[in-house]
C-alpha cells in the first residue's frame, strides 16, 4: 500500500499475506478419549481435525474449547491456543458427579468456526465390573440358558453416578461378538434361546453410563445342553465268568 498527496508518493508498506476463503466449517461433537482412563475430577476430550481439502479453506491454526460449571450456566470457562496438530485436551479440577457441557471451535487466519454441537458428560471414573454368582448359568436346556449378574460394587463416583443399563453380548466359539440384550439397570438376568446343542458359547456384560458402555465382564464359557440328571437308585453290578 502507498499513500499519495500533493508532494508525491510514499514508500510501499510491508506486504501482508491473506488467504482467500472462509473461516473453518463447524466441527463435529466432542467425545471422551477412550484411551485415557476416566477419573472423578477430570475429562479428556477428543476431536476430529477440520477437513480443509479442496483449497477453499485456509489451514486451521488452533482450537478453542469452552465449558460450563456443571450447572447449566453460561460456558464461561475456556481453553485456547490448542495448536494444530493437537487433537485431545484434558480439563481438570472438575466436580465429581456433575454433568458438564463442552463445545469446540477451530480458528484460521479468516476467523473462528461456529461452535460445535454441545457434548454433555458426567464426571465419574469407570465403575467396577459386574460380578457373577456361582454358578452364573441356570435353567439349562438343549437350546437355552439363563445368565445372571450382579451390579458393580462401585459405580464410578462416591455419589450420584448414573448406571443407565446393561448390554449383554454373546459369541459362539471364536465368532464375532453379537449384542443380544440391552436393558435398564433393574434387569439383572437374561434367558438366551436359540442355542445349538453341543456348541460352546461365551457371554459378556457391559455397564452403560451416560455416554459409554466401556466396562465389561466376561462370564465363563458354557456348552449348550441339559446338565446330567442324577439317578437316585443303587448301582447294579453284573459279573460275567469266562466260559
Amino acid at each position: 500500500v502507498t499513500a499519495l498527496n500533493g508532494a508525491g508518493e510514499s514508500a510501499q508498506s510491508p506486504a501482508v499475506q491473506v488467504y482467500a476463503g472462509t473461516p473453518p466449517p463447524r466441527m463435529d461433537t466432542l467425545t471422551r478419549d477412550p484411551d485415557v482412563t476416566r477419573t472423578s475430577n477430570a475429562v479428556t476430550l477428543l476431536w476430529e481435525e477440520v477437513d480443509a481439502s479442496g483449497g477453499l479453506i485456509a489451514p486451521t491454526q488452533h482450537y478453542e474449547i469452552r465449558w460450563d460449571d456443571g450447572d447449566y450456566t453460561d460456558m464461561s470457562n475456556t481453553m485456547t491456543n490448542l495448536m494444530v496438530p493437537t487433537r485431545s485436551a484434558t480439563i481438570s479440577s472438575l466436580s465429581q458427579a456433575k454433568f458438564y457441557r463442552f463445545q469446540i471451535r477451530a480458528h484460521n487466519v479468516n476467523g473462528p468456526s461456529e461452535w460445535s454441537p454441545v457434548y454433555r458428560t458426567q464426571v465419574c471414573a469407570l465403575p467396577d465390573a459386574v460380578s457373577f454368582p456361582d454358578p452364573p448359568f441356570t435353567d439349562h436346556t438343549d437350546t437355552s440358558v439363563t445368565l445372571t449378574w450382579e451390579p458393580p460394587s462401585f459405580t464410578g463416583c462416591s455419589y450420584g453416578a448414573m448406571i443407565l443399563g446393561y448390554q449383554v453380548e454373546m459369541r459362539q466359539g471364536a465368532n464375532p461378538w453379537a449384542l443380544v440384550h440391552s436393558g435398564d439397570p433393574s434387569v439383572l438376568t437374561l434367558t438366551q434361546r436359540g442355542l445349538s446343542p453341543g456348541m460352546s458359547y461365551t457371554f459378556r456384560v457391559r455397564i452403560c453410563q451416560w455416554d459409554n458402555c466401556d466396562q465389561v465382564s466376561e462370564a465363563p464359557a458354557i456348552r449348550a445342553g441339559q446338565r446330567p440328571v442324577f439317578v437316585n437308585q443303587a448301582i447294579s453290578f453284573v459279573y460275567a465268568d469266562e466260559a
